[in-house]
């Protein structure tokens, strides 16, 4: 768990999830704010301010009920079901105990309108909420979902709508209290376009920063792949690169009909060679060798890898054998021209290498399994015939 957390792709993605995090608190903040802000700039009338007051409880009572339902789904020990059902049948006390409250403020004829009409909203979400709070402790998959469907398509639209009422009661105290005075703030809370544009810019840059965090994880995730397929010594393709490559190879001869060629490379008497330098030396002349070889990949699709110890491998799309052995008799001089000391060889004085070379033709049907069968059997026969060379593989081989 630990290196989970040390990873720099998991730091990226808990970086990119706080930052969401933080902008969305953010915008939480500001509109609890902006409701704030229009209380703390209103006319001091004892009335108005009640008025206010009393609508946004009502307003957070209505939203918590709402919050509270969906938590109660989610639940799932009986008795924290239990604690949230009380505490929904507490804020139907506390709804109930506001609309009253603001009764008793004399309300005017638009605030005593809308309250009617939204009387039998109350009723309805009361009776909603108790269907959902009944098919919590059913415990069923059927009840959940029915639930959430209660949820989403009753009583949060009837929530929204006493909302919306509540809401134009209070836009219109604060347009009644903010016309009884100059007030400078008049036109910051008249301009219902700054509201939005908040919430625009939180969502603009929680996408941001959700493409941060998915530009940065690619990018993360492309250099894990790349050192996953890169042989860290020599800096070529390791193993696991080249057994996905000539799998993909193979299929593609056959699709495209395309004969499709393998190099099979062996230090002669490497052994010998990293038991008399040492293996630093060793690690050297690995290197050395895997640059050479890497430099006749030279097309897109070619790839030198380090398949074993001092073993390579060239993989060559469309290339026949003949042409594969041209380029594996290159290799064997160039690497013999570069007269690498090795005084433990059984053959001359300097470094040399060993190449089997086959190749497979789409109409033979053949698999990645007999290419490097085929390849081996050169690369034996390439060390049988005195090494230092290269050997393309035959049929009479």
């Amino acid at each position: 768990m630990l290196n989970l957390f040390q990873s720099r792709s998991m730091k990226v993605l808990l970086l990119g999830y706080i930052a969401l995090l933080l902008l969305f608190f953010a915008l939480i903040f500001m509109d609890s704010n902006l409701l704030k802000n229009q209380l703390g700039i209103i006319d001091t009338s004892e009335i108005s301010v009640k008025k206010m007051g009393t609508i946004v409880n009502l307003i957070e009572v209505a939203r918590k009920r709402t919050r509270l339902s969906h938590a109660m789904l989610a639940a799932e020990d009986v008795f924290v079901k239990d604690e949230i059902n009380q505490k929904i049948s507490n804020l139907a006390s506390e709804f109930i105990h506001y609309n009253q409250l603001f009764l008793q403020l004399e309300p005017d004829s638009f605030e005593s309108k809308i309250l009617n009409q939204q009387r039998p909203l109350y009723t309805g979400v009361i009776e909603k909420i108790d269907e959902v709070k009944a098919l919590a402790f059913e415990e069923t998959p059927e009840a959940d979902t029915q639930a959430r469907s209660i949820i989403i398509l009753s009583i949060v639209p009837m929530q929204e709508r006493i909302i919306d009422g509540f809401m134009k009661i209070l836009n219109r105290l604060q347009q009644n209290m903010y016309e009884s005075r100059e007030g400078a703030f008049s036109e910051y809370i008249n301009n219902s376009q700054y509201r939005n544009m908040l919430i625009a810019s939180i969502f603009l840059a929680s996408f941001l920063v959700l493409l941060w965090v998915m530009q940065r994880m690619f990018t993360i995730e492309s250099r894990l792949k790349s050192i996953s397929l890169t042989d860290a010594l020599t800096g070529i393709a390791n193993r696991r690169n080249f057994d996905e490559k000539i799998i993909a190879e193979c299929k593609r001869s056959k699709r495209e009909n395309d004969t499709l060629s393998l190099l099979l490379v062996d230090i002669d008497y490497f052994k010998n060679f990293n038991d008399h330098y040492g293996h630093q030396k060793g690690d050297e002349c690995l290197v050395n060798v895997a640059q050479t070889i890497n430099k006749h990949a030279r097309r897109a699709n070619d790839l030198a890898a380090r398949v074993g110890g001092e073993e390579f491998a060239l993989i060559f799309p469309g290339i026949d054998e003949h042409n594969a052995l041209k380029l594996a008799d290159a290799m064997v001089e160039e690497i013999s021209q570069k007269r690498i000391p090795h005084e433990k060889s059984q053959i001359t004085d300097h470094l040399t290498i060993s190449v089997g070379v086959a190749s497979i033709k789409p109409a033979n049907d053949e698999s990645w399994e007999q290419l490097i069968s085929k390849a081996d059997q050169a690369l034996y026969l390439s060390k049988e015939k005195g090494r230092n060379q290269a050997k393309l593989y035959t049929a009479t081989n």
